[in-house]
Order: structure tokens, then C-alpha cells, then sequence
């Protein structure tokens, strides 16, 4: 979806814009379903962890109705296929009644704490599928340009080995393909802005400092 005011008459744009409002309003509608899945966790299983989710999902939610409208969106079904799955294959995590191992109770936090955070410092510029709207530079972007799927990574690998089974191999490993595969994807589409190249030379690296 195209809503750059260069680009498009006053009447279409406010239609656009209408429509984008209306696309907030359902995702955000999604994602309580995704808080009372985290709200049924903790209260079979506990754990602040389970809290944690259940913020950020909140988080999301109220960021999806404030967020700014993307100038340019993408198109292509190979995007929102796997910004998709990418959004939805968590739920098909499933904790087991194993004893919690305070290393990887910890690091699931901190894995949840620093995607909190890079959500914050996204702020409204957050989407789902690659879209062109406000270039975030400060915060945890001043850092690594995707701190989110960082924190991603680190939460969803701990929550994995303390959580040890078929279903949790098979769905841990699509998760992580599909966070490399969205980074990819992003950065494929937002490089058509000159305004993220010259941030892809202020800040080199897209997931881990002096890593990749």
C-alpha cells in the first residue's frame, strides 16, 4: 500500500489512509487473542516470563493503533508469507511441567526485556511485513538495525532448551529460519530508500556487533 501524499491524490490518500486505520484496528484485535493465550499460560504455569510475553503483546497491540502510515509497502506474497508465519508459529511453542534451569530463566527475560525495548525504540515506525515509514537510528537501532529479532532469538532459544520435544525442535528451528529470512527480506526492501543506506553505513551490523 502506497500512502505517500507525493503520490497520490487527496481523496485516494485519505482512503488509503482509512483502510491502513482499519488494518490497525484488526491486528490489534489479533493480538489480544495473543494475550489471553499468555494470560492462560500464567495462570496454568506462572512465571514472569509468561508476563513479560503477555507486556509485550499489549505493547504491540497499543503501538499498532498509534503507528504512522508507510509511505511505501510491500507487495510481494513471498514477504507477507513469511512476516506471517513468522507473527503467528510462537503460539505452536509449548512449555512442559520440566524443572526451570535459572540461566535460561534469566536469559528468556533478558531476551524478552530487549526485544521490549527495541519495540519502544521502533515506537511507530513498527510493522509487520517491510514497509517504509520512519527510519529509527537512536535507542537500541543506534546499536544493530534488527534488536528486535535479536531479542527473538535469545528468548525463543532459551524458552527452547528448557523446553526439550519434537513439536519445540521443529517449531524453534522454522523460528529462527524465519528470523533471518525476515531480516533478509527487510533489508532487501528498505535499501530502496537512500535514507537507510546512509544508516546501514552509520550502523553496520543487522543482528549481533562484529557478527553479521
Amino acid at each position: 500500500m502506497d500512502i505517500d501524499p507525493d503520490t497520490n491524490p487527496p481523496e485516494i490518500l485519505a482512503r488509503k489512509k482509512n483502510d491502513q486505520r482499519l488494518m490497525n484496528a484488526v491486528l490489534a484485535l489479533f493480538l489480544v487473542g495473543f494475550l489471553g493465550h499468555y494470560v492462560r499460560l500464567f495462570l496454568v504455569f506462572g512465571g514472569f516470563n509468561t508476563l513479560l510475553y503477555a507486556f509485550q503483546v499489549g505493547l504491540i497491540a497499543v503501538l499498532f493503533l498509534i503507528r504512522d502510515f508507510p509511505k511505501r509497502t510491500s507487495l510481494e506474497s513471498y514477504d507477507w508469507s513469511i512476516a506471517i508465519a513468522g507473527t503467528w508459529a510462537p503460539l505452536l511453542l509449548r512449555p512442559l511441567n520440566s524443572p526451570d534451569i535459572p540461566v535460561f530463566v534469566v536469559l528468556q527475560g533478558a531476551g524478552l526485556v530487549l526485544a521490549i525495548t527495541g519495540y519502544l525504540s521502533l515506537n511507530k515506525s513498527l510493522g509487520i511485513v517491510p514497509a517504509l515509514r520512519r527510519i529509527k537510528t537512536r535507542g537500541l537501532y543506534g546499536f544493530v538495525r534488527h534488536p528486535v529479532y535479536l531479542g527473538y532469538l535469545v528468548s525463543y532459544s532459551s524458552f527452547f532448551v528448557q523446553n526439550l520435544s519434537a513439536l519445540n525442535s521443529v517449531v524453534y528451528c522454522a523460528l529462527v529460519c524465519l528470523c533471518f529470512l525476515r531480516i533478509r527480506a527487510e533489508e532487501k526492501f528498505l535499501l530502496q530508500s537512500e535514507e537507510y543506506r546512509s544508516y546501514t553505513e552509520q550502523v553496520r551490523w543487522r543482528l549481533l556487533p562484529y557478527v553479521w
